[in-house]
C-alpha cells in the first residue's frame, strides 16, 4: 500500500523510533539507532533504526522493513490493523472499516476491555473482595493503578455481560475469558477470584490472572496462552517498570502478583514477575533490551531458592549481570514488608550477592561444618558448582572459600585448586561449547566501479541530488546484474516521472522485500559524499566499464573465426578509440 495517501501521511508523521523504543531500549550508533533485537535471543546487539529512511534492519536474524512491518512483526497483527493503530497515534483520521470487517485481534481487545471493566465494578460491589484487598495492605490508589478487579462466583456473570455488550463469545473464548460447556453454551473461566490484568509493554490488556480469596484449587489461574498472549513473552507489570528499570539501571524479578504490587507500593516500582511459568530466555531476552543487571528475588523456601538459580542461570547465559537477593527463612517480599517494612525489603535487595555466593551458603546452611564427613561433603558439592564457572578468575575468587573448610587451609588451598581444575575437565570432556556473535558484516573493500553504481542509486532517492540521480537510471548504464534489479524495481515504482517525496517514501514503494532491503543497506551504509562532479565521474566510470565490457565480448567475438566479420571488427576498433580516449 506503499504510494497510498494516507499510508505515507501517517509515515511521515510517525516516529519509529518512539515506536520501536516501547519494544527495543535503542542508543544512537552514528546516524542509526542500536539496540538487541527483539525478533530473536542475542547477546551483542544488531538491531539498527535509521530514524531519516524511518527503517529497522537486524543483521543478525535479517528481519527488516518499516514502521508498519515492525508493528505487524511485533504484535502479530496485519497491515491495515498496524495502520489504524499508528493513525489513531498521529491522530490521522482513516476511512473506518465496518464492525464486520474488523479483524480477530480487535474483537478480542474490545472483549478484554470489557471484561476488565466488568471486573473493576465488581470489586466495587463485592465487600469481601474489598476486605482482602485491604488485609493484603494495598491502598485504593495502588489497587487503581494495577487494575484489581473482582469476578463474581456464580457461572456466567461475564458472558452474559458480554453477550449483552454486542461481543461475540466466541471471541471472548479465544481471548481467555469464557469456555464452551458440551452444551453449546458459555460460562466464567474465572469465577470467584480476585483479578489482575495483564498489560504489554505498551499497556494494553492481553489477559488476566486470578487469586482464590479463600481455600480453593488452584490457587492461581492464569488466561491460556491466545494470539495476543504468550506468557513465555509477557512480565507481570513491565509496562509500568519498563521506565523505572531503564532509569534504575537494574531490574528486579519476583514470583507473584501480590509481591510485584508490594515492590511498586514500597517504591521498588522496577519489580515484575512471571505469569504462571519459569522464568525463560524469552523473558531475560525482553528485560536485556532495557538494562544489562538483574536481581532475582524468589520466596525463601526450598522450590523459592531452586527457582532462583535457575532463573539466574538463564539470565547470566543471556549476558544479563544477575544477582539474587535472600530472603529470610520462611518469608516472600510481601510478608517481609508487612512485618519489617520498606526498608528491610530495600536492604535485602541491596545486599544481593552473585549466584556462585547463594549456591554456596545454601550448601553450607545443608551440611554440618563442624564434622569432617558434613565438610567433605560440602567441598564435593561446592567443587561442582566452581567447575560449572567458565572464567577461571571468578573460579579462584572462590577457591579460598571452599578451601577453608578443609583441615588445613595453608596446604589444602592446592588441594581445592586441584579438585576444581580436575572437575572443570572432568566437565569439557564431556561437553563443546561453540561461541557465535551476530554483528553487522564489516563493509568489504568496493571496486570503482561498484562505488559509482551505488552511488547513482543514492543519488536517485535523495531529494537534493535526483535532478542529477534520476535521470542516470537505465538499466543498461549498470554493469552489475544486482544493482540493476534495483534499478528496474525503481522505474517501475515511478514509471511516469520522478519521485517527490522523501528518501524513505522512495524506498516503501520498492518491491519485492529482498530488492528493497538491498536498496536500504546502500542508503544505510554508503556515507561517501554526493554531488555534482561526484555523479558525472560516476558516470564516467560506468561508461568506461561498458566500453571495457563490451570489448572484451567483441574480442571474443573475433577470436571466434565463424563471427569474424567487417562489421564485429569495425564496431571493435571504434570501442577501442574510445576506450584509449576515456583513459
Amino acid at each position: 500500500m506503499a504510494g497510498d495517501p494516507q499510508v505515507e501521511e501517517v509515515r511521515a508523521r510517525t516516529d519509529i523510533l518512539e515506536v520501536v523504543g516501547n519494544y527495543v531500549r535503542l542508543r544512537r550508533s552514528g546516524k542509526s539507532f542500536q539496540g538487541l533485537c527483539p525478533f530473536h535471543n542475542e547477546k551483542s546487539p544488531s538491531f539498527y533504526v535509521n530514524p531519516d529512511l524511518k527503517t529497522f534492519r537486524c543483521f543478525g536474524c535479517g528481519k527488516f522493513g518499516d514502521v508498519f512491518t515492525f508493528l505487524q512483526e511485533i504484535e502479530h497483527i496485519t497491515f491495515v490493523e498496524a495502520l489504524e493503530r499508528l493513525a489513531e497515534r498521529v491522530g490521522v483520521r482513516l476511512v473506518k472499516r465496518s464492525p464486520e470487517a474488523k479483524g480477530e485481534a480487535d474483537a478480542m481487545r474490545a472483549a478484554l476491555d470489557a471484561a476488565q471493566a466488568f471486573f473493576r465494578e465488581q470489586l466495587l460491589r463485592s465487600q469481601s473482595a474489598q476486605e482482602f484487598v485491604r488485609a493484603r495492605g494495598i491502598p485504593d490508589g495502588l489497587a487503581e493503578r494495577f487494575g484489581l478487579g473482582f469476578a463474581p462466583g456464580f457461572g456466567d456473570a461475564l458472558a452474559t455481560t458480554l453477550q449483552k455488550q454486542g461481543h461475540r463469545l466466541a471471541d471472548a473464548a479465544k481471548a481467555g475469558l469464557v469456555d464452551q460447556g458440551p452444551d453449546g453454551g458459555y460460562y466464567d473461566k474465572f469465577r470467584g477470584r480476585l483479578m489482575f490484568p495483564v498489560f504489554d509493554p505498551q499497556g494494553r490488556i492481553i489477559a488476566f490472572g486470578g487469586r482464590v480469596l479463600g481455600v480453593g484449587e488452584p490457587k492461581y489461574l492464569n488466561s491460556p496462552d491466545t494470539p495476543l498472549f504468550s506468557k513465555r513473552n509477557v512480565l507481570y507489570a513491565f509496562h509500568l517498570a519498563k521506565s523505572n528499570i531503564a532509569e534504575r539501571g537494574f531490574a528486579l524479578i519476583v514470583e507473584g502478583y501480590l509481591d510485584v504490587i508490594a515492590c511498586h507500593g514500597a517504591g521498588l516500582e522496577y519489580a515484575v514477575a512471571g505469569l504462571g511459568t519459569a522464568f525463560g530466555e524469552e523473558h531475560a531476552s525482553l528485560l536485556k533490551r532495557w538494562t544489562e543487571k538483574l536481581v532475582v528475588m524468589f520466596d525463601a523456601d526450598e522450590a523459592g531458592r531452586k527457582a532462583a538459580l535457575r532463573a539466574a542461570q538463564i539470565a547470566v547465559a543471556a549476558g544479563l549481570r544477575t544477582r539474587i537477593a535472600r530472603l529470610p527463612d520462611g518469608e516472600d517480599p510481601d510478608s517481609l514488608l508487612k512485618k519489617q517494612g520498606t526498608g528491610a525489603l530495600s536492604a535485602v535487595v541491596a545486599r544481593a550477592s552473585t549466584p556462585t555466593d547463594f549456591e554456596l551458603d545454601l550448601l553450607e546452611a545443608r551440611h554440618d561444618l563442624s564434622s569432617s564427613e558434613g565438610a567433605a561433603e560440602f567441598v564435593a558439592a561446592a567443587v561442582r558448582v566452581l567447575a560449572a564457572i567458565p572464567s577461571q578468575v571468578e573460579r579462584d575468587r572462590y577457591i579460598e572459600r571452599v578451601a577453608r573448610h578443609l583441615p588445613s587451609f595453608l596446604t589444602d588451598r592446592v588441594r581445592a585448586e586441584r579438585l576444581v581444575h580436575q572437575e572443570v575437565a572432568a566437565l569439557a570432556r564431556g561437553k563443546a561449547v561453540v561461541r557465535t556473535e551476530t554483528r553487522p558484516s564489516a563493509l568489504r573493500t568496493r571496486s570503482a566501479v561498484e562505488k559509482a553504481q551505488r552511488g547513482l542509486l543514492r543519488a536517485a532517492c535523495d531529494p537534493e541530488w535526483r535532478g542529477l540521480g534520476w535521470p542516470a537510471l537505465r538499466p543498461e548504464q549498470f554493469p552489475s546484474p544486482e544493482y540493476r534489479e534495483i534499478v528496474h524495481a525503481l522505474l517501475a515504482a515511478y514509471p511516469d516521472m520522478p519521485p517527490q517525496g522523501s528518501a524513505a517514501e522512495v524506498l516503501a514503494s520498492v518491491s519485492p522485500a529482498e530488492t528493497q532491503r538491498a536498496l536500504h543497506d546502500i542508503l544505510i551504509t554508503d556515507s561517501e559524499p554526493l554531488g555534482e562532479q561526484i555523479l558525472k565521474d560516476y558516470l564516467q566510470c560506468l561508461t568506461v566499464a561498458l566500453q571495457k565490457a563490451s570489448r572484451r565480448r567483441l574480442q571474443a567475438d573475433i577470436s571466434d573465426a565463424t563471427t569474424k566479420t567487417d562489421a564485429v571488427w569495425q564496431e571493435y576498433c571504434r570501442l577501442l578509440g574510445e576506450q584509449s580516449r576515456g583513459d
